[in-house]
């Protein structure tokens, strides 16, 4: 039969047209003859376009259903690939985030400290030894030219407080080479220290401060500390009288490596004008400050403290010096560790001699009654005594003439140091009595009882005076023993003799007038 629609002959019992798609009506018979169409040419044009447009289109179905097929393939690539970025930064998140579950961590955990480390310690250069053993050498020397002063610091840790330790050996400018850094007593109450380095194949003084330590009525305490990993050093001095004042200062090195101020940062705390309340006042270079910057700056600034190259008493000292290191010397430790491995004789290089060609005689008495002690020194600091005590009236059975009290002994002076032009300091080493001490005898009907030498007994540190010496400077219970021995000198402005101090007994004797 034939459609309807196009004419196009289709099988019998068809229910659509195979070429247009018609309904053909289900009622109509198999074997019912449809009327052949006229042929008409404007249709047959139109038939003939219409099939060939339904073959291309299946052709252009089939592309695009493969273009699909790709596309959706490349959809599905890319997905994957964000997904597994996604991923990747996820666990790149969780390495940097600290929370309460596990952490995940990246394999390669030496290169992620390298990218924290923000700032570069500069390493400390490797000296050969010879240049060692030179510096060493010289700050030897430089200490036996020292000798006097420092061990004539005695206050460091108070006058009863431990033996001094007023030397460090420590490599604080990060050259390679230790440096040694020493307080030195400038007077009588007042002590600095100086810093000696070693550059160029010769020993060069890096700095010098004097007035770090000073006996004031309230105290001094003070440090010299060194920043870690810097050659900065970090210096605290605290005076305390009526007031205290504080000041922590910042030392750095110059282009010639000498150590110089930079900034400075001071505290002052005491009463107001009618002592009604105290007050506080903190400045930095001068200028006035919060208290609480100042006590942000201090307390960074002592964190960073690395090692404690000198220190004195002092509570706040104290604290701080026991969370950190101390690398302090006693004057005897200091020579020991810096002369070691030197092909040198310490004791003849510390050794000093008296200003003396020959042995001089001194006399220790009050001028009233009949005692005194006669004193010989030499030069190397060996001596002979004699001291005598008549007293006639001390009599007893066996000595109706009265009793002697005598004693002879022989000694030494060591550690014998040059204080100034007209002072040396030196220690009692020992002395030996002839006869027992304590023990008696009668001889031609006079008991003689055997004693101490008087002057020397009871004394450890002594100190030689020489003619020239300022009467300004000398104590008054030493002058107090001229009276009886050459008459009275304190109105002089000058020692005119030689004379020999006790310090312990604050006993005096006196040579002959020069």
């Amino acid at each position: 039969m034939f459609c309807t629609k196009c004419g196009k002959q289709i099988d019998d019992g068809s229910q659509f047209c195979t070429y247009c798609g018609n309904k053909i009506s289900v009622g109509q018979p198999a074997n019912q003859q449809t009327v052949k169409p006229v042929y008409n040419a404007a249709l047959q044009t139109e038939n003939k376009v219409s099939g060939k447009k339904k073959g291309n289109g299946i052709i252009i179905g089939v592309v695009c259903a493969t273009v699909a097929v790709v596309l959706l393939i490349v959809v599905l690539i890319i997905a994957s690939l964000k997904k597994s970025n996604d991923d990747e930064g996820e666990v790149a998140e969780n390495t940097t985030e600290v929370t309460s579950g596990e952490v995940l961590t990246p394999p390669d955990t030496e290169a992620t400290e390298e990218e924290e480390t923000t700032e570069a310690v500069a390493e400390i250069p490797e000296v050969d030894e010879a240049t060692i053993t030179k510096a060493k050498e010289a700050y030897i020397n430089h200490l036996a030219d020292h000798a006097g002063p420092i061990n004539d610091y005695t206050w460091q840790f108070g006058y009863d407080g431990d033996t001094p330790k007023p030397v460090a050996y420590h490599d604080i400018n990060r050259d390679g080479i230790p440096e040694l850094i020493f307080m030195e007593a400038k007077n009588e109450y007042s002590a600095g220290y100086t810093i000696v380095g070693f550059k160029d194949g010769a020993e060069q003084v890096l700095g010098q401060v004097e007035d770090v330590d000073v006996e004031v009525a309230g105290g001094t305490s003070f440090y010299v500390a060194a920043i870690k990993d810097t050659d900065e050093l970090f210096v605290y001095k605290e005076v305390v009288d009526e007031a205290s004042e504080e000041t922590y200062t910042e030392l750095v090195t110059d282009v010639s490596g000498n150590y110089n101020p930079t900034v400075t940062y001071s505290r002052t705390t005491g009463p107001n004008e009618d002592y009604t309340e105290t007050v506080v006042k903190c400045y930095k270079d001068g200028t006035e400050i919060s208290e609480e910057e100042f006590d942000e700056y201090l307390t960074a600034k002592q964190d960073s403290i690395g090692t404690f190259l000198l220190y004195s008493e002092g509570d706040k000292v104290d604290e701080l010096v026991d969370e950190k290191e101390d690398v302090c010397l006693t004057f005897e430790e200091a020579k020991t560790e810096i002369s070691e491995g030197l092909d040198i004789d310490v004791d003849s290089l510390f050794a000093t001699g008296l200003p003396i060609d020959s042995s001089v005689a001194f006399t220790f008495a009050s001028g009233a009654g009949g005692w005194g002690t006669g004193l010989n020194v030499d030069s190397d600091g060996s001596f002979t005594v004699g001291y005598h005590d008549s007293e006639m009236g001390d009599t007893g059975p066996g000595y109706p003439n009265g009793s002697v009290y005598v004693s002879n002994a022989t000694g030494k002076f060591k550690n014998i140091t040059k204080i100034d032009e007209y002072t040396y300091k030196m220690e009692l080493d020992y002395y030996e009595t002839e006869q027992e001490v304590d023990s008696e005898e009668i001889k031609d009907e006079i008991r003689y009882v055997y004693a101490e030498p008087y002057g020397i007994e009871g004394g450890n540190v002594f100190y030689l005076y020489l003619p020239g010496k300022p009467i300004s400077e000398l104590s008054e219970g030493f002058l107090s023993w001229s009276y009886g021995v050459i008459g009275d000198i304190s109105g002089e402005s000058t020692l005119s003799c030689y004379g020999i101090y006790n310090e312990a007994m604050d006993e005096g004797f006196y040579g002959d007038k020069q």
